[in-house]
């Protein structure tokens, strides 16, 4: 119990980062590109691609400032 209470404190953090988005969600802020949210977020500059099919994305890749993009529970770095 003491566990999933830390899990779930930890992804209201992760998601307090990313402004007005709920666990597991990152709103899009102008200027922001998958490779940027892929590395503020996930740790990783070649996760990109996860961020994109986790949310249906298709080339050009376009993303759109206010626009929610989901992530995988297992997509948030672990501490």
């Amino acid at each position: 119990m003491a566990q999933r209470m830390l899990i779930a404190m930890v992804m209201v953090g992760c998601a307090a980062q990313a402004g007005a988005a709920t666990a597991g969600e990152y709103v899009v802020q102008p200027g922001d590109t998958l490779t940027g949210i892929a590395v503020a977020q996930l740790g990783d500059v070649n996760r990109w691609g996860e961020i994109a099919q986790a949310n249906g994305l298709r080339k050009p890749y376009a993303i759109r400032a206010g626009q929610r993009l989901r992530f995988p529970l297992h997509g948030f770095p672990q501490e």
